[in-house]
């Protein structure tokens, strides 16, 4: 008798387990945009931001569609935290999240992007823009500030210069690191 009710909680448990969905391993290259108020307002400046980034070959954004499937599945009301904001990166299998907020007084309109390892929930870089009030984000103000937060932490100028000549975000990112090891005279860390 003992063994039957063993074995059956043995296979509702194995039951539980298939049913439950899964989060796909992390994609370091695997990147999503998420509004830190939640807003749809924000649907604009979120797909300028994700056609900046998505420029550089080597990395990946999520669809926006999915992104906000599940944030509707997972999230509850009120503002994006970090802590929210990883679990959402997660169920996306994104290695990295960016959090895009949108401020505006009477005289301007400020934009603040943050980019977050997803695994450690550590800030790895943010920017912030301000636009005079009445005044649109465009992707001519967008691009450099995509650019410069996905590799100011390596050094490179915030216009977001490409150093290397090369549209892949990988290679963009070695030359900078070659060139600041360099910098240091840090040869080893240099090739």
């Amino acid at each position: 008798w003992s063994r039957m009710v063993s074995d059956f909680l043995k296979s509702r448990a194995l039951r539980a387990a298939a049913t439950r969905e899964a989060a796909p391993a992390l994609d370091a290259a695997r990147y999503v945009i998420l509004s830190a108020s939640g807003a749809k307002a924000h649907r604009f400046e979120d797909e300028l931001l994700r056609d900046a980034m998505q420029r550089w070959r080597g990395i990946s954004v999520v669809d926006p569609f999915q992104a906000r499937e599940v944030i509707a599945r997972v999230r509850g009301a009120g503002d994006m935290s970090p802590t929210v904001a990883s679990r959402l990166a997660t169920r996306l299998g994104a290695g990295r999240y960016v959090l895009l907020a949108l401020t505006s007084d009477r005289d301007s309109v400020r934009m603040r992007l943050a980019l977050y390892e997803t695994a450690s929930n550590h800030l790895v870089n943010e920017r912030h823009a301000a636009l005079p009030a009445g005044t649109a984000f465009s992707m001519e103000t967008v691009k450099p500030l995509a650019d410069s937060l996905l590799l100011g932490h390596l050094g490179v100028p915030p216009a977001g210069t490409r150093l290397g000549g090369t549209a892949s975000l990988p290679a963009q990112q070695a030359f900078a690191r070659g060139g600041a090891a360099i910098g240091e005279w840090d040869l080893a860390a240099a090739e």
